[in-house]
C-alpha cells in the first residue's frame, strides 16, 4: 500500500510539476511577444522586405525565447518557399506547432489575414497587437500585486486567527 500511494504521488507531482513548467514557459514566450511583435512591425513599417525583418528582428531578440518561433517562421519561409500562412500554421512543419500559446496563435491569424492585404496594414496590426499586449501584461501585472496584497492579509489573519480559534474551541469543550 505505501508503494502504491508513493508511486500515485510521484506521478501526481512530476505530472503537475511538468505541466507548471510548461505554463510558466508559455507565461515568458507570451511577455516576450508583444516586443518581438514591435519590433518586426516597425521593421515592417518602414517597407523592408518581410524575410529581412524576420531576420533583423530575430538577430535583436536571440536572447528571448519568442526568437525561435520567428527562426521557425524564417527558416520555413526561406527554405520551403512558404507563405506566411503556411509558414506558421501548416500542419507539419508550422512554427505554431511548437508554441502552444492561445494568444500567440491568435495574434498570428490576424497578422496572416491582415498580410493578405498587404504588408503595410500587416504592420499596422502588429503594432496595435504589440501595444494591446503591452497594456493587457502591465493590467495583468496590477492585478496580481493588488491580489498578492489581499492573500497576503488573509494568510495573516489565518495565521492568527486559526490558533486563536481552536484554542477557544478546546477550552469551551
Amino acid at each position: 500500500m505505501t508503494f502504491g500511494t508513493a508511486g500515485i504521488f510521484s506521478y501526481c507531482f512530476l505530472s503537475v510539476r511538468r505541466k507548471l513548467r510548461i505554463r510558466k514557459d508559455i507565461s515568458e514566450i507570451e511577455a516576450e511577444y508583444a516586443e518581438a511583435l514591435f519590433q518586426l512591425g516597425s521593421l515592417l513599417m518602414r517597407g523592408i522586405p518581410l524575410e529581412t525583418s524576420l531576420r533583423r528582428t530575430q538577430s535583436t531578440i536571440k536572447n528571448l525565447k519568442i526568437s525561435h518561433f520567428f527562426e521557425k517562421i524564417l527558416y520555413n519561409i526561406e527554405s520551403f518557399g512558404m507563405t506566411l500562412e503556411s509558414a506558421t500554421f501548416d500542419k507539419k512543419y508550422g512554427a505554431i506547432n511548437y508554441y502552444p500559446s492561445a494568444i500567440v496563435e491568435a495574434t498570428m491569424s490576424v497578422i496572416v489575414e491582415t498580410s493578405k492585404k498587404g504588408m503595410a496594414s500587416s504592420s499596422k496590426a502588429m503594432l496595435i497587437i504589440s501595444k494591446y499586449l503591452k497594456d493587457m501584461h502591465e493590467v495583468n501585472e496590477d492585478l496580481k500585486d493588488m491580489m498578492e496584497e489581499v492573500t497576503s492579509t488573509m494568510s495573516i489573519q489565518a495565521l492568527i486567527l486559526a490558533p486563536l480559534s481552536s484554542g477557544i474551541v478546546v477550552t469551551i469543550y
